[in-house]
């Protein structure tokens, strides 16, 4: 009888010999992440630098939600959501405009503008539900039930880090380089400085949003 390996129903075939999807042909999977330090101008490019800096500040600020979440510190939590949505209003007030203004003739598929733009307004609303949820919890739940409720509604406040996530893929692979091919390298550099600063006033330390 032929061996069957440690794992009986691949018939001792190798994991590596496994047939995986082909997710590269797919517009809705995310593509590949490249193996870069996000302020590597060399490797990126400045404006792939620069987005993946951005998208940075969003996952420091979606960070700061779920750990006040875990402290039961609706205050904290709230004020970091209000951040993360001021802050995607800062980047798409760059983004947009930049993208209007040098339309690509032909986008690559899975990058075009429209899509972008489609993918910020469910951002919004997103962000808009959870603001509604993290006011909910924080205006209409008692102390002795508080801890379920974040529970069950971390799967709601996940969907837009999920989103978000996929959207800086969509970004960093299709939209910014093929928007980069088409600027001069005072142009890029001038959009990078802006979508930089623009993400600026978001880097401080939690105890510092209560003055904003």
């Amino acid at each position: 009888m032929q061996a069957r390996g440690p794992f009986p129903l691949l018939g001792g075939t190798p994991l590596a010999k496994v047939a995986r999807p082909r997710y590269e042909s797919s517009v809705l999977a995310p593509p590949r992440l490249a193996a870069s330090n996000p302020d590597d101008v060399t490797s990126d490019g400045p404006l792939v630098a620069a987005n993946r800096a951005v998208h940075l500040v969003f996952d420091r600020l979606h960070e700061d939600v779920f750990l006040a979440l875990m402290r039961a510190d609706l205050a904290a939590a709230r004020a970091a959501w209000r951040d993360l949505g001021r802050a995607l209003e800062a980047h798409q007030q760059v983004e947009e405009p930049a993208l209007a203004a040098h339309p690509s003739p032909h986008p690559p598929r899975g990058g075009s503008a429209e899509l972008v733009l489609a993918e910020h307004a469910r951002l919004n609303l997103l962000w808009a539900q959870g603001s509604s949820l993290l006011d909910e919890l924080a205006t209409s739940t008692d102390a002795d039930t508080l801890p379920r409720a974040i529970v069950r509604s971390l799967d709601r406040l996940l969907r837009l880090h999920h989103l978000l996530d996929h959207h800086g893929e969509r970004e960093h692979h299709l939209v910014y380089p093929d928007l980069e091919a088409r600027l001069s390298p005072a142009e890029a550099l001038a959009l990078a400085a802006a979508l930089r600063e623009a993400a600026a006033a978001f880097t401080s330390a939690p105890e510092g949003r209560a003055e904003r």
